[in-house]
């Protein structure tokens, strides 16, 4: 089935590679594979993820105005010898497909006006609001904060002159839509523009988050601040509240440089997080990222653990190939 798909994008793409839809006008259809590899030093395992998905905009007119646009990123997501394998999958060696985006956003009155989005989208929290994250090695650890990264739901938010906001009622359920439990999610952030030099915001988060086959209550307030100077920045993240009924510290501080054209991209990262029962987390590392041509991305980074749950505190290494056409 791998191969067989494989073989039938890349004969897709020959012909409709980065352009608009057959017969849907105002529309973009590219496709996204990428390959990634996890080297756990401490654990001596590798585990491969491989994902093959489609990126389809369109943006929807009524009576020659602009209604709003609809996003669609279906993803089939593979990964062999899974360790500490993310949530998304069933097993250690798993096939799962999921959507990424689905979302319809509603914006007919105008861009200065509110806005509605509808389906599956990433939740508004914290710095990584302001940021394209969508598949990269470089993240900003909102399953520590929330539980989850994206969810279905609902969200409304407005641009305004200095400001913008966005708040989500969401399922609670992640990247799969489950109703076991009535898991729920209520989220939202206030910020400035992030076309200002120093950008900052104050997000929340409300909701029991379905895991496995139980809910976790958590509660969360996040201020985020990030400075710019010329082509580097530096992103402070604090956030605290409760998991259950343990109090919640967090922090993420990262330092970032481009280079002038926006092809490289180095990061340095630190991560920590106390729940009151004294479950640390503490990890720092960096990062590295290269845009070779508008299609193909190289990157890589290195995480090492301080302190964490396990008895054993990892060494991360990853590697990933990305082509965009």
């Amino acid at each position: 089935m791998k191969k067989f798909f494989l073989i039938f994008c890349f004969l897709l793409t020959s012909v409709y590679a980065d352009r608009e839809f057959p017969g849907i006008e105002n529309s973009r259809l590219s496709f996204d594979l990428s390959s990634r590899s996890s080297y756990w030093n401490e654990a001596d395992e590798l585990t491969l993820q491989h994902f093959i998905g489609i990126d389809f905009y369109k943006i929807i007119t009524v009576d020659g105005a602009d209604f709003g646009s609809l996003t669609i990123q279906p993803f089939i997501n593979r990964i062999d010898n899974g360790y500490r394998t993310p949530g998304v999958y069933d097993d250690n060696h798993d096939w799962e497909f999921l959507f990424r985006t689905f979302a319809l956003n509603i914006n007919a009155w105008g861009v200065d006006k509110p806005y509605f989005k509808l389906g599956h989208f990433e939740i508004p929290f914290g710095g990584e609001y302001n940021k394209d994250t969508f598949g990269d090695l470089h993240q900003y650890g909102q399953g520590l904060k929330m539980g989850m990264k994206m969810d279905w739901g609902f969200a409304v938010g407005q641009e305004l002159k200095d400001w913008n906001y966005e708040f989500a009622l969401t399922r609670g359920s992640g990247m799969k839509y489950r109703d076991r439990e009535d898991p729920y999610a209520i989220s939202g952030r206030i910020g400035t523009l992030n076309d200002d030099t120093f950008v900052y915001g104050l997000s929340i988060f409300h909701g029991e988050i379905l895991k496995d086959k139980t809910t976790i209550k958590r509660d969360v307030l996040g201020l985020d601040f990030e400075y710019f100077l010329g082509n580097k920045s530096i992103l402070v993240e604090l956030y605290g509240g409760q998991v259950e009924d343990d109090d919640l510290l967090g922090s993420l501080l990262e330092f970032n440089i481009k280079t002038y054209d926006e092809r490289a991209e180095f990061y340095v990262q630190h991560f920590y997080q106390n729940l009151e029962n004294n479950t640390y987390l503490s990890s720092a590392g960096f990062g590295v990222s290269y845009q070779y041509n508008n299609q193909l991305n190289l990157s890589a980074q290195f995480m090492k653990e301080f302190e964490s749950p396990p008895d054993v505190q990892e060494e991360l290494i990853e590697f990933q190939l990305r082509y965009r056409f």
